[in-house]
């Protein structure tokens, strides 16, 4: 399975892989021979986004690293998925869901790349709430909001501004993050929900 994804993920996707087991004559010992039959790599043709009301077509696409009639590699088309959410996040629309649709063509070995966007609503922060389990240490609690960055009430939220936050909070050495000694530090975003957050904090 992994040989046949490996070989997906560089555009053969007519690859197919099978093994063949040879036994020694004591019968302890297996020789595993793989048959790799690898078909034509598939090249992109078209590249479209659906789904995008808030950034025009023509506004986001010239910034895509996957290109018409280029090569397909599934690394630069997850690296255009994660540049669209960071584009969406960093406008507030930090659960923006974007998924590429693959649409094959055997017989010219060529593909057409989708970008479905489900861009959700924008999101302003409305309460801040730092839970420290087991201490009450001011000094921790101002720490903390001060690497929340330009986290702040009433403020868009920043998808990419969150997740430096998660970073600066595990890189801190104020706050164990060593797994084996404790939960890390993170950071948790839902919409507005008293009973949840008394279950969430409590």
């Amino acid at each position: 399975v992994y040989l046949t994804e490996y070989y997906r993920s560089l555009g053969y996707f007519d690859a197919r892989v099978k093994h063949i087991k040879r036994y020694d004559e004591s019968g302890k010992w297996i020789t595993l021979v793989y048959v790799i039959s690898e078909g034509s790599p598939y090249k992109v043709r078209n590249v479209s986004i659906e789904g995008n009301r808030y950034y025009p077509t023509e506004k986001i696409q010239p910034f895509l690293s996957v290109l018409p009639d280029s090569e397909y590699r599934q690394a630069k088309k997850m690296t255009d998925e994660r540049f669209l959410r960071d584009a969406y996040g960093a406008v507030g629309f930090i659960f923006a869901d974007v998924v590429a649709r693959l649409e094959l063509e055997p017989e010219s070995h060529m593909v057409d790349i989708v970008y479905e966007i489900d861009e959700g609503d924008v999101y302003r922060c409305s309460d801040i709430n730092i839970h420290i389990n087991g201490d009450k240490s001011y000094t921790k609690h101002r720490v903390a909001m001060n690497l929340l960055g330009d986290l702040r009430p009433g403020e868009i939220i920043d998808a990419v501004e969150v997740n430096n936050a998660k970073r600066r909070l595990g890189s801190t050495s104020v706050f164990e993050t060593n797994p084996a000694n404790g939960e890390p530090p993170k950071i948790l975003i839902q919409p507005y929900d008293e009973d949840l957050l008394e279950e969430v904090f409590e």
